[in-house]
């Protein structure tokens, strides 16, 4: 185990100072630098030199360590650099002109350091050396000719070099090989061979030796894993202005994982421009993919649940729901675990989900880590800055359904409740999907998938799971991984009294608190409390066996409402013996790891030990983490701390402060909301300032709450119309708000925008940034900007359009109708064949809006061009098409819309190959209107649908009413089908 544990710090440290490297390689190299971790050597760095191909191979090798990973300084001997490095290198470096490092996390030994100073006078100048290093190869390379164990074999070994050599290279060499006969002389003929390739490797490695050793660099004391970290942090932290924060807890290990990840790919390498990616996408609200909290010693696995979840026909996307503390998060776990046993070629995944994640943000973090493998176009999908939410997740929708294989994506809600608006994300984000290549599993205290429809989770394959609590054979095995040959009829007795028999089974938690228990008796008096205390008196009674010497420390420590560290836990309470509380309270299962040397209790467990602490112990206690969380800038946390310690005053003083500073408006808004603390404004006065505001996305929100947007955000953008055009970004949210109290001003504020543009392209770009803001805002487009939108140039006229077609039924008609005769402008946009325009059909209002907007056709020409003649529109449709065919159907059968509407309905299901239309247009034959036609005619349209023996039947039916056999014939005369047959007379016998 010991040397597993020591490879493994091997390539941490490997990886660390691969990052160390790359840096100044792609400085001093520029475009055509790149690397390959693991190829020939530990590192290949590559680049081309005046149109010639350079390479330098890297080896490194950690300092020196024993089991317990502390420091035995143990310097590099002349022995060792003959035995482990110089082999390789004069392999590589022979017949060219590339170079060699070898980072050393050692010292190298004095003999060295002279030799490698003194190339290429090395043999007149450090002749023992010189010659040593020549001997030492060369008879390592003479010795594959003697048979292993052999005397000569075991003799060649210990035969060292003559102590005293000539300085003249000539003499010297004579010298060896004198050495060398003798030697063989002394063991035979194999002797004599071994004496002869000695003396041609000699001669050969003196002719090659100088020429390598100049070309290799030694970088030793490299220093330990931590200080090589410490180098790379430092670099990343100034070079790109990060926070310390940032980079030790998010992208050091990321891109410490990616140079891992790289160098398991056969013959893959990276350059700057992949390298300079990777530093701009492990950004903090980035989701990481990683592993779930281990599973404890005593987990109960529950192989059937797990299978039922981890079996590729478990559905396109399930949800798990349970209760607080059912084990949500340890069956994700263990479905993790089978995944990858069961179905190794999967790629299975886990992110946990917290307050202020966006679901692009989890679908974020799957696409990195699917670009380290190999699949590069879901992250770059995923991370343009310049497109909505929305659009993000159609477009990664579709990316993700394009991978290789299948990836099983668990999303853990950890928190218990989705953050606001993830469900409708989920929901969207299925909807879009063409393929189940991305399966997904949701594990939450409420329903995540709940906005999609009864019928969308039949056709989509998506399910519900409650959680079941644990049977009670789970239970008695949980109970005997902490006590010995457990009294089962005791145990059938609590479970029957805390479950009163029902199928959900023992809650996880409360089974484990149970567990626990140091005596049956103590089992009894939790279950004998009201079924909503159980859990938490179940907690409490353990906190009770904290010791005397810790018990300080742990009351404390339960009013950390985050997670902590060891040392921040002891910088804010430094008079209390912090390290014993948290080991104590880790042993009794109070407190969890959270991540890396984190840790964190969960709120239910802390909110009911927090009831024990006296209560000025309490305040003092928050008032300390509100003092440390200020310090630290953790403005949400200094004020939930302030209310905790009795300061409700001084916390909503620090909010309203801190938010009219333009800081933490997501974590702040709630509160602020709630207690009044500021006016409309005094928000546009905020937004008016130089610098962004984080969490600007808001205000619709805030002004939605504050009673709409007053005059001066809309005197705001006139005012800074300039701004508005040069930072669409900043204007995006505020042009939001305002479309969200006042939808009616789309009309001015698009006329404001082509207005005070200097040119066209800033106007297009200005346009597009108003239809994002107004995906969710947009009012019915009046005629006046309609002859606004006709007098505009192309470019213009391709974002303007987004905004048309979103702008109620006359806007939507006006677009359908310019679209028929500019066809040109319904093309793919630049690069991955992403669309120009999308419908967004939210509602029947919406499907109705379209059908009534469709240019209308003639039956008689649909019939002869046999096709609906949507022409341009063809396209917008078929992309809509999920969205469309349902409500097409409920129009068809209702009938309720007028016949223009209902033919182009029929024209919409032809296009989208409805396997039903022939069904549905039955019900219409008899309508006396352009619906009527078109559903007699629509047989000729769908010739493959039709089975026309009735067709035949009814024209030569003599009873049937002329109108039905006529309307049969023509029917069959524009199928384009023989009727010839149809005119001979029956034949008798």
């Amino acid at each position: 185990m010991s040397g597993g544990i020591s490879a493994i710090r091997g390539f941490d440290y490997q990886a660390t100072v691969i990052l160390d490297l790359l840096f100044d390689h792609f400085e001093r190299h520029g475009p055509s630098a790149s690397v390959r971790p693991e190829g020939e050597d530990d590192l290949d760095l590559r680049w081309t030199d005046a149109g010639v191909d350079r390479r330098r191979f890297v080896q490194v090798k950690k300092p020196t360590e024993d089991a317990q990973a502390r420091p035995i300084p143990s310097p590099w001997s002349l022995t060792d650099i003959v035995r482990e490095l110089l082999p390789d290198a004069v392999a590589r470096l022979t017949g060219n002109d590339h170079e060699q490092v070898w980072v050393l996390g050692d010292e190298i030994a004095a003999p060295i350091r002279a030799l490698f100073e003194n190339v290429p006078e090395a043999p007149t100048k450090t002749t023992n050396v010189y010659w040593t290093v020549i001997h030492g190869l060369a008879r390592k390379e003479a010795q594959v000719l003697l048979p292993p164990g052999s005397a000569a074999a075991r003799a060649a070994s210990r035969w060292h070099v003559p102590q005293i050599l000539p300085t003249d290279a000539v003499d010297a060499q004579t010298t060896l090989a004198a050495a060398a006969n003798a030697f063989g002389q002394r063991h035979g003929p194999t002797g004599a061979v071994f004496a002869q390739r000695y003396a041609q490797e000699a001669a050969r490695l003196h002719a090659l030796l100088p020429g390598i050793l100049c070309r290799i660099q030694i970088r030793d004391a490299n220093g330990s894993e931590i200080e090589v970290a410490e180098r790379v942090m430092h670099r990343l932290e100034q070079h790109y202005g990060l926070q310390r924060s940032v980079v030790e807890h998010s992208l050091f290990r990321n891109l410490r994982g990616f140079i891992n990840d790289i160098a398991k790919q056969p013959a893959r390498s990276f350059d700057r421009e992949e390298l300079e990616t990777e530093l701009r996408c492990v950004w903090p609200q980035m989701v990481p993919v990683k592993a779930p909290p281990p599973l404890e010693d005593d987990h109960v696995r529950r192989p059937a649940l797990a299978a039922a979840l981890t079996d590729p026909g478990a559905g396109a996307a399930v949800e798990v729901v349970g209760i607080s503390g059912s084990g949500k998060t340890r069956l994700a776990a263990e479905v993790l675990e089978r995944s990858r046993l069961i179905h190794p070629d999967r790629v299975a995944l886990y992110a946990e989900v917290r307050a202020g994640v966006s679901l692009r943000d989890c679908l974020v973090g799957t696409a990195f880590y699917l670009r380290r493998r190999g699949v590069p176009k879901p992250f770059a999908v995923g991370v343009q800055p310049s497109e909505a939410d929305e659009g993000v997740l159609a477009a990664l929708a579709k990316a993700l359904s394009e991978v290789p294989g299948e990836c099983l994506l668990l999303l853990d809600l950890v928190e218990g409740s989705e953050p606001p608006g993830f469900a409708r994300e989920l929901a969207a984000f299925i909807r879009e999907r063409p393929s189940n290549a991305l399966r997904l599993i949701v594990f939450g205290q409420e329903r995540a998938l709940r906005e999609l429809t009864t019928l969308e989770q039949t056709q989509l394959g998506v399910r519900s799971l409650d959680a079941p609590g644990l049977s009670f054979e789970e239970f008695v095995t949980l109970v005997g991984r902490r006590h010995a040959e457990p009294d089962r009829a005791a145990l059938w007795s609590l479970y029957q009294q805390i479950t009163a028999g029902r199928a959900a089974g023992l809650n996880v938690s409360l089974a484990r608190a149970l567990a626990r228990a140091q005596t049956t008796g103590e089992m009894v008096s939790i279950a004998m409390r009201p079924a909503e205390d159980r859990l938490a008196y179940a907690e409490r009674s353990r906190f009770t066996r904290v010791t005397a010497s810790a018990c300080a420390g742990a009351e404390k420590l339960t009013c950390f409402a985050l997670p902590f560290r060891r040392t921040e836990a002891e910088g804010v309470f430094p008079d209390d013996n912090v390290g014993l509380a948290i080991r104590e309270l880790l042993d009794l299962g109070l407190l969890r790891r959270h991540d890396g040397e984190a840790f964190e209790m969960h709120e239910t467990v802390r909110a009911g030990l927090e009831e024990l602490i006296a209560p000025q112990t309490r305040r003092d206690a928050h008032g300390a983490l509100a003092a440390w969380y200020r310090v630290q800038g953790q403005t949400g946390a200094v004020i939930l701390h302030l209310e905790q310690a009795g300061r409700s005053q001084k916390a909503r003083d620090h909010a309203r402060e801190a938010f009219l500073a333009g800081e933490s408006w997501t974590a702040l808004w709630p509160y602020v909301a709630r207690h009044g603390l500021v006016s409309a404004n005094e928000v546009v006065t905020v937004i008016a300032g130089m610098r962004r505001v984080e969490g600007d996305y808001l205000l619709p929100d805030i002004f939605n709450q504050l009673e709409g947007p007053p005059e001066t955000l809309r005197n705001l953008v006139r005012e800074q119309s300039g701004r508005v055009i040069a930072d669409p970004q900043w204007a995006q949210p505020i042009l939001e708000a305002l479309l969200a109290a006042e939808p009616g001003r789309l009309d001015d504020l698009i006329q404001l925008l082509i207005q005070v543009a200097p040119n066209p392209e800033a106007a297009a770009s200005a346009l597009s940034w108003l239809s994002i803001a107004a995906r969710r805002r947009v009012g019915a487009i009046g005629p006046s900007t309609f002859a606004l939108f006709d007098r505009q140039p192309v470019a213009i006229q391709r974002p303007f359009l987004g905004l048309l077609l979103r702008g109620g039924r006359a806007a939507v008609r006006h677009a359908f109708h310019y679209l028929c005769t500019h066809p040109q402008l319904i093309e793919t946009g630049r690069g991955n064949g992403w669309h120009t325009f999308h419908l967004e059909i939210r509602s029947a209002e919406d499907v109705a809006d379209l059908l009534a907007a469709i240019p209308t056709a003639s039956p008689a020409d649909m019939i002869r061009a046999r096709g609906p003649l949507l022409g341009p529109l063809g396209g917008l449709i078929w992309r809509a098409r999920k969205s469309l065919q349902g409500p097409c159907v409920a129009i068809l059968q209702a009938q309720a819309l007028d016949s223009d509407a209902l033919v182009n309905s029929i024209r919409t299901m032809v296009y989208l190959g409805a396997p039903t239309i022939l069904d549905l247009c039955e019900a219409l034959r008899s309508r006396a209107d352009g619906a009527g036609t078109l559903a007699n005619l629509i047989s000729a349209m769908v010739p493959a649908l039709v089975d026309w023996c009735p067709y035949e039947a009814r024209v030569l039916d003599q009873a049937a009413e002329f109108k039905d056999r006529t309307q049969a014939l023509i029917n069959l005369a524009w199928s384009g089908r023989r009727t010839r047959r149809l005119a001979r007379p029956p034949t008798g016998d």
